[in-house]
């Protein structure tokens, strides 16, 4: 996952959104609408189980945490085209398109979990370059440490950087029981 200059494709980072969701979030603190912030749609490859896209908001004033609260929008199929190019812009977020490679992990993730939950095995050594980059599907190696654990009912689907906080890691967990979520880790 790399990310290129300008709105060329549908999953992006920055300017507005080219769905709308139903409401559009506020935040918590100050009840301001949030900014918009990136978004990623369902795919063949990247399946949201009856989800059109997730899209991705921050407040811009920051009024009442240390690190940039992100709130995850679950878009369903039939949203409104924002075709008025309606809601709040991140000042400070240039327009990118976000751009996917293909890769290959060295394990399959089924066999993974298997080794990591064995407690007479050892973590196994993955050289896998991409493991710790921006991306969507694989091989995770978070740990559930000050986080969820990652298991059969309890996926991890995606990391990236906070765009607005390059040092908060962004995980995206698919749970069998819970859905789609997102976990921050600073």
């Amino acid at each position: 996952m790399d990310y290129s200059p300008g709105d060329t494709g549908p999953d992006r980072i920055g300017g507005l959104p080219s769905h709308l969701p139903v409401n559009w979030p506020r935040c918590q603190g100050g009840q301001e609408r949030l900014a918009f912030i990136a978004q990623i749609y369902s795919c063949d490859w990247f399946p949201l189980n009856g989800l059109f896209c997730l899209q991705f908001y921050a407040c811009v004033e920051r009024c009442h945490l240390e690190v940039d609260f992100l709130h995850m929008e679950l878009v369903h199929e039939g949203a409104l085209e924002n075709g008025k190019k309606r809601g709040v812009a991140h000042p400070d977020l240039p327009v990118k398109t976000i751009n996917y490679t293909p890769t290959r992990d060295s394990l399959d993730h089924d066999t993974f979990l298997e080794i990591i939950s064995d407690d007479n095995q050892e973590w196994p050594v993955l050289k896998d370059e991409h493991l710790h980059k921006d991306r969507l599907s694989g091989i995770y190696t978070f740990d559930g440490y000050e986080g969820p654990v990652v298991n059969k009912t309890n996926r991890c689907i995606g990391q990236f950087r906070h765009p607005c906080d390059p040092q908060t890691g962004l995980y995206l967990f698919h749970s069998d029981t819970e859905g789609i979520y997102l976990h921050a880790y600073c």
